[in-house]
């Protein structure tokens, strides 16, 4: 009886094991065919498809080509991963890319969530993207067909040009897994059907406390140190090489010049590293609650920002040497109550030695402003505005007032160089112009004399 039962209960609990098994196998297929539970079955209906041909300017077809659409969702339709949704979106903010590779005649498949329009796009290897396809795939069809437009012909941009080179360290070992970029020397060179591509590509990272865009996609050495960076035109490019978030300099090259050879000495490899502290300038002590955030420009144009939690001292590491960087430190809270305000110390990343930096922050500058029109009259309602003439301070800290009976507004700025301007009395809303010449000044904490804007 004993021997008996026990079969019994292993064959109830192998029963209860296998019934598990086709529940979740039955899940499982749900979930992939209609997408997790709260999403919105249209966009996660039965694939319809689109066919077509990717060919080069000559006609001849491109066999190793990807295919791309654009499929637009709105954010609160998916839930995040811990299966919250945003239900104040309101417009579709979210887009997904499907994609196919094309076969050796160029022709591809490609499969898309439902029924719409789309915008479609063909990425070869060795030719240039071809310019976006607005697509519309018509629907509901009946079980087991598709709803296809007519077969699609993407043609390619010109042939890509090629940058190449060779990365290694001072001992002339390769570099592998590097990632290449470059900045045209002459921006006016624009490239529109590179638009997409470069914004969806790799040379846009962004993580935690790290963002740069790039003039060029961004393609990684390989094992033995080698790349080849496609470019749109014979230009000159400047060449940075990322990795672990330290962005270093590389040489000047174009494609119709010899491949590069950069070398990458040890300390560039971990980047230069920057200590920071606040104190307050009248008394000296050691500020604890600060939010600090370095900015580094390259080639004068890119910036990215490492922001800081509040501390009394902040360490930044792997920074490119050799660039135009500052510290801004910020009292933490609420600006309008705090007795100091926030100051920018600008200095070079010299390279291997690490730099210890003092931001001195100071009280708040008082500045009276007062606008005349050309018969030396006070002008009365006029807007004046505030700004940091070497950009080194956010925009909100400096403020904007209206002139009283008096032609005159106070205005609450950070000392140092300010400039006044006044802003006209009629725009379009959306680009800012100003009245008359600015005037730039050097604040310093407290009271400061007042100065004249004469607008016409």
């Amino acid at each position: 009886m004993r021997l008996r039962g026990e079969r019994m209960r292993r064959h109830t609990w192998l029963g209860c094991l296998v019934a598990t098994t086709l529940v979740a196998t039955f899940l499982l297929t749900r979930t992939i065919l209609e997408g997790p539970p709260g999403a919105h079955r249209s966009v996660l209906a039965t694939p319809f498809c689109v066919t077509g041909r990717v060919v080069n300017p000559e006609g001849k077809p491109c066999a190793a080509a990807l295919v791309v659409a654009d499929v637009w969702v709105n954010r609160s339709e998916w839930p995040d991963s811990r299966g919250n949704r945003d239900l104040t979106a309101k417009e579709p903010d979210f887009v997904f890319r499907p994609s196919a590779d094309c076969d050796e005649d160029g022709r591809f498949v490609l499969y898309l969530p439902s029924a719409g329009t789309f915008s479609v796009r063909a990425e070869p290897s060795e030719y240039q993207p071809s310019p976006s396809l607005s697509i519309a795939v018509e629907g509901p069809q009946q079980a087991g067909q598709t709803g296809q437009p007519a077969e699609l012909l993407l043609q390619s941009g010109p042939a890509w040009h090629w940058i190449q080179g060779l990365i290694t360290d001072p001992a002339g070992r390769p570099l592998p897994d590097w990632d290449v970029y470059g900045h045209r020397l002459n921006p006016s060179v624009r490239v529109d059907s590179l638009e997409a591509l470069v914004a969806s590509s790799t040379s846009h990272w962004e993580g935690p406390s790290f963002a740069m865009t790039a003039d060029t996609l961004t393609v990684r050495t390989d094992q033995a140190g080698r790349f080849r960076l496609p470019v749109a035109d014979y230009g000159e490019f400047r060449l940075y090489a990322h990795r672990n978030r330290v962005v270093v300099n590389g040489p000047l090259a174009s494609a119709s010049g010899a491949a590069v050879t950069w070398q990458i000495d040890y300390w560039q490899q971990r980047g230069s590293v920057v200590n920071a502290v606040a104190k307050d300038a009248e008394t000296g002590v050691l500020l604890d609650d600060i939010d600090f955030t370095l900015v580094t420009k390259l080639d004068g144009r890119t910036t990215w920002h490492r922001q800081g939690e509040p501390d009394s001292i902040r360490c930044w590491d792997r920074l490119t040497p050799g660039q135009q960087t500052s510290i801004i430190a910020a009292p933490h809270g609420e600006l309008a109550a705090s007795r100091l305000a926030p100051a920018a110390t600008e200095f070079f990343l010299t390279g291997r030695e690490p730099i210890s930096l003092v931001v001195q922050l100071r009280p708040w500058a008082l500045q009276r402003v007062v606008v005349h029109d050309a018969k030396d009259q006070p002008v009365v309602g006029r807007t004046v505005t505030a700004t940091n003439p070497r950009g080194t301070l956010q925009s909100e800290w400096f403020p904007k007032g209206t002139t009283d009976l008096r032609g005159m507004v106070t205005l609450r700025v950070p000392p140092g160089p300010v400039r006044y301007q006044v802003l006209a009395a009629q725009g379009n809303g959306r680009v800012v112009t100003y009245e008359g010449p600015s005037i730039d000044v050097v604040t310093i904490p407290g009271e400061n004399s007042p100065v004249t804007l004469r607008i016409p």
